[in-house]
């Protein structure tokens, strides 16, 4: 055995906590808190980027969404292109966070 390293016995192994949910920066919430005050089934139209983002901000809050490819092309021709044409459903009453609670 190596000179190294001081073998210790009987340290107990410390409990894991439990790491709080973050919401995301206040830059990434003041950007799109928006959503939180809309009614079930508005809708927007954005590119990919964007739903996306706006994908993973409605996990975070527990949004729901639905998205689907409306541009006039084909999704196998440009579904990956940034150009292309996504729009989103809102249901924010199945939201953890309630109005009230803002």
């Amino acid at each position: 055995m190596s000179d190294d390293f001081k073998v210790e016995k009987n340290v107990p192994i410390p409990k894991r906590e439990k790491k709080k949910k973050r919401i995301g920066t206040s830059r990434y919430v003041d950007k799109y808190k928006w959503i939180t005050e809309l009614d079930d089934g508005d809708s927007i139209v954005c590119n990919r980027r964007e739903s996306q983002n706006i994908i993973c901000f409605c996990k975070k809050w527990g949004i729901k969404t639905v998205q689907k490819w409306i541009d006039k092309r084909t999704w196998y021709e440009a579904g990956y292109s940034e150009d292309g044409k996504y729009r989103l459903w809102f249901y924010p009453s199945t939201s953890k966070k309630t109005k009230q609670d803002k």
